[in-house]
């Protein structure tokens, strides 16, 4: 395995439409975000989680950003511990990018690459399994943040 920092370019790796859905997913945190300072419940935005009740991999990772917006990574990584610590490293390798004009480069091989691969796809899987049971109340996250889907799983619900 070899780590290595190699001088590149500053431009924007990749066609334009990656940027623009970046562009497009900030705007929308930040509307959930003013949505939200008004008094709004936030919308759920999951396809999966709106048409079959089950949380996506991915769910909470809206959330997640705003908790890192605010400065309280404990809350973000409660949301969605998988997409939080991407996140900051995606963030990490942008500012190496464009701020110093490298990249990083790592040599895993054959089999490091396979053996990379498949940890990134149990944990991936391990982090699903807990944005379920964070969603079915499971596990005990930030009470201020819900959304409209279900109270949170302390408050008991109202009699038929």
């Amino acid at each position: 395995m070899t780590l290595r920092f190699v001088r590149t370019s500053r431009r924007v790796p990749g066609p334009w439409w990656v940027v623009a859905i970046v562009v497009l997913w900030g705007g929308s945190v930040m509307a959930l975000e003013v949505w939200r300072s008004r008094g709004g419940d936030a919308p759920i935005t999951c396809t999966l989680r709106r048409a079959t009740g089950i949380p996506c991999g991915t769910c909470g990772s809206t959330r997640a950003a705003l908790a890192l917006a605010h400065g309280d990574a404990t809350a973000a990584l409660r949301f969605n511990p998988f997409v939080t610590i991407g996140g900051v490293a995606l963030v990490g390798v942008g500012a190496l990018r464009f701020g110093f004009g490298r990249r990083v480069e790592l040599d895993l091989g054959t089999s490091g690459r396979r053996f990379a691969w498949c940890l990134f796809g149990a944990a991936f899987a391990a982090n699903w399994v807990y944005v379920i049971a964070y969603h079915r109340g499971v596990v005990v996250g930030p009470a201020e943040v819900r959304t409209a889907a279900a109270p949170p799983p302390s408050t008991p619900l109202p009699p038929p």
